[in-house]
């Protein structure tokens, strides 16, 4: 039992000693900083941005209605009704001829 206590420690002291080494080469490594912390915040501002941006515009949305149904009609609705987004709908009733 005691050499299994001993190995489980050995083992977290190297994840731990591995794990300072590198952290101390990241922080010494200015390039990976950017690329670890600066890089991800502006790639999440330019997403933020283009998100406010179609928040107020009107989407256009084409559906091709194949089935005709209720169920795909309830489905087109939802996208009517939506509040979120203003959405212009063109529904295309088609066939499908063998």
């Amino acid at each position: 039992m005691s050499i299994d206590i001993r190995s489980l420690k050995e083992r977290r002291r190297r994840i731990f000693s591995l794990i300072r080494k590198e952290l101390d080469t990241l922080v010494k490594d200015k390039v990976s900083m950017v690329i670890l912390f600066i890089i991800p915040i502006c790639i999440i501002t330019l997403i933020g941005i283009g998100e406010f941006s179609l928040m107020g515009g009107l989407v256009e949305l084409y559906i091709i209605d194949y089935d005709d149904s209720d169920k795909s009609q309830e489905f087109i609705d939802t996208f009517k009704y939506n509040t979120t987004t203003e959405v212009s709908i063109k529904t295309i009733y088609a066939t499908i001829s063998s």
